[in-house]
């Protein structure tokens, strides 16, 4: 019984030594793999800041090339812009001296415009503008008011006011029917005035 006890140790023992061997030798590889993968890493790493580094150049470059052109662009519209003002101011220096040597004109005409109604007089006082180029009027003519005013004719109204109130109190008096005036003469013409 003591042999099969050793044997069974030796065995074990011998199992022992030999999953230590595989173990060690699994673990090996698996570092020698981990190894592999770190270089592996440290290659993809290199290779992305490679990367990254001609990206930003290229980007650097093409703003620069992107900012030279719009310099040359913006340059050229200066130019132009400065050109066809000047071309602008000759031409409206030609046009002033023709103008000018041409027969320019303005008419002035007042006009007072006077309205008579029963109760009211309106007069409105203005004038028209004409412009005129070698003695041909050019455009319509403008217009401006300045003054208008309405005056009551207090006298017409006074008159009409109380022929009315006259016929209407005889009516009244006619038919038997009291009555009161509710507004006088003068309420009806500030009245009027008003308007």
């Amino acid at each position: 019984m003591l042999t099969a006890v050793l044997v069974l140790q030796a065995f074990l023992l011998l199992f022992i030594i030999i999953l230590s061997i595989v173990g060690w030798r699994k673990l090996t590889e698996d570092q020698q793999k981990l190894t592999e993968d770190q270089q592996k890493l440290t290659e993809d790493q290199q290779k992305l800041t490679e990367q990254l580094t001609e990206n930003q150049q290229k980007l650097t470059e093409q703003l620069t090339e992107a900012s030279q052109k719009l310099t040359q662009v913006l340059s050229y519209d200066r130019g132009k812009l400065t050109e066809d003002q000047q071309k602008l101011t000759e031409t409206s220096q030609k046009l002033t001296e023709q103008l000018t040597e041409k027969r320019v004109s303005v008419s002035y005409e007042p006009i007072i415009d006077h309205e008579d109604k029963l109760f009211r007089n309106k007069v409105v006082a203005s004038y028209r503008v004409q412009l005129h180029y070698d003695g041909l009027p050019i455009g319509e003519p403008t217009e401006r008011i300045v003054y208008s005013g309405n005056k009551v004719d207090k006298e017409a109204v006074q008159n009409a006011l109380t022929t009315a109130l006259q016929t209407l109190q005889i009516a009244l008096e006619a038919s038997g029917t009291p009555f009161r005036v509710l507004n006088t003469v003068d309420d009806v013409i500030k009245n009027l005035s008003k308007k």
